[in-house]
């Protein structure tokens, strides 16, 4: 599934403005339509900000304790993306990476890092799953918000597509 680069998110099941330097963690609910489903951050960042992402989890409700995601926080990375896609990334100033240690949740671990600035606007981070269709889902991630510019600006959209 290919993602197109625009300068607007879509946000269909959360759009964060802003943000905080302290992690804050979401819990998103979703009624699956089809079977095929692909989970996606986009990410518009102003002012020389950075978002961290962690944690992120999709679980179906019938069976909460099998995790639908592969590398869910981003441990099998280690300098690349693993089981994540990244798009419309051309264009950018600085870019999107794997960190670890004190950047990330709970100050352990590897997280992402995301600094782009693509000259489309916005960039993502997706990962495809397979749901059932009329099942319910929660989906979980931890995300935090640093740098020198005024925070209000920049915009995390989640979407399931």
């Amino acid at each position: 599934m290919n993602v197109a680069c625009t300068t607007s998110g879509r946000g269909t099941l959360k759009i964060v403005t802003g943000g905080s330097a302290t992690w804050t963690q979401y819990q998103l609910n979703y009624t699956a339509s089809t079977t095929s489903r692909m989970i996606m951050f986009g990410f518009h960042i102003v002012n020389s900000n950075t978002y961290y992402l962690d944690s992120v989890s999709i679980v179906d409700r019938n069976a909460p304790s099998i995790e639908l995601l592969m590398n869910p926080s981003f441990e099998s990375s280690t300098t690349i993306l693993i089981d994540w896609t990244q798009w419309c990334t051309t264009g950018c100033s600085t870019s999107s990476w794997i960190v670890s240690g004190s950047n990330c949740h709970l100050g352990v671990g590897n997280c992402f890092q995301d600094s782009c600035i693509p000259s489309s606007g916005i960039d993502f981070l997706t990962q495809s799953f397979t749901a059932s269709v009329g099942d319910k889902y929660t989906i979980s991630f931890w995300i935090r918000l640093v740098g020198p510019g005024p925070t209000p600006l920049n915009k995390l959209y989640v979407d399931i597509v």
